[in-house]
């Protein structure tokens, strides 16, 4: 009795395997995957997904009892990105015979996907969209001449102050796109402070989450109960082993 408890700890302890919280992402991805819930204080590691082919895609995985912790903190730094389309997604499939309209929208959407994509890679930026309103031909203003395409860029960031500067941003998108200049670009800041930043600093102690202040008194309660555990082994055995001896006899 006292060794198949002895044995149940020890499986409680081990905990089970690592299931995935993140699928299917880029390493850039993962990686800052992984080293936001690491500061959130979710032990967590990626490693690449089986089966890949051409393009490697990877997964994040943590331990079971910290599931929750790990998708709620995902879901408050925004990992992972949902990836506007770039070129390969617009021109992937075409069809037969397409309008000049057509054509045009394609292209301002891949722009607007790339242009993300470079905002994003900035340290600072959470996350960043990007939309592109391109010129008629036929749109012609009073004086008969053609109207200037505009972008509106929606920039959200984790710090105090923007990471980098609106004219930077509306330079960048101007330069992307024909005809488009500087002041045709509306550039919006907006800060997003995640939730579970005001939380106190997590651990795990086995398969236990715990506050990791509280991560000391965890361990040294769980010492005291595996001695006890120990003892009560040690003692059932000694019960038992003089009425072995008797039968014996």
């Amino acid at each position: 009795m006292g060794l198949r408890l002895l044995a149940l700890v020890a499986l409680a302890l081990a905990g089970c395997g690592d299931v995935d919280v993140v699928q299917s992402v880029s390493e850039a991805d993962a990686h800052r995957a992984v080293s936001a819930l690491e500061r959130a204080g979710v032990a967590a590691r990626y490693e690449a997904t089986a089966g890949a082919q051409r393009s490697a895609t990877y997964r994040v995985r943590v331990a079971p009892s910290q599931v929750a912790r790990a998708v709620a903190t995902l879901n408050d730094v925004g990992l992972p990105r949902s990836e506007q389309p770039g070129f390969a997604a617009s021109w992937g499939e075409r069809s037969l015979v397409t309008s000049r309209a057509e054509e045009r929208a394609r292209a301002a959407q891949a722009i607007a996907g790339e242009l993300a994509r470079t905002l994003e890679g900035l340290d600072g930026v959470r996350s960043a969209r990007v939309h592109i309103a391109t010129r008629d031909d036929a749109d012609l203003d009073g004086e008969g001449a053609q109207r200037h395409p505009t972008a509106s860029v929606l920039v959200l960031h984790a710090s105090a102050a923007p990471p980098v500067e609106a004219s930077q941003v509306r330079a960048l998108v101007a330069a992307a796109v024909e005809g488009m200049r500087p002041d045709d670009v509306t550039v919006v800041f907006a800060r997003h402070a995640p939730r579970s930043a005001a939380h106190a600093p997590m651990t795990q102690v086995g398969p236990i989450v715990v506050a990791a202040e509280s991560a000391s008194a965890l361990k040294m309660l769980l010492g005291v109960l595996f001695g006890c555990v120990v003892i009560l082994g040690v003692s059932l055995a000694r019960l038992r082993w003089p009425s072995r001896r008797g039968e014996s006899r």
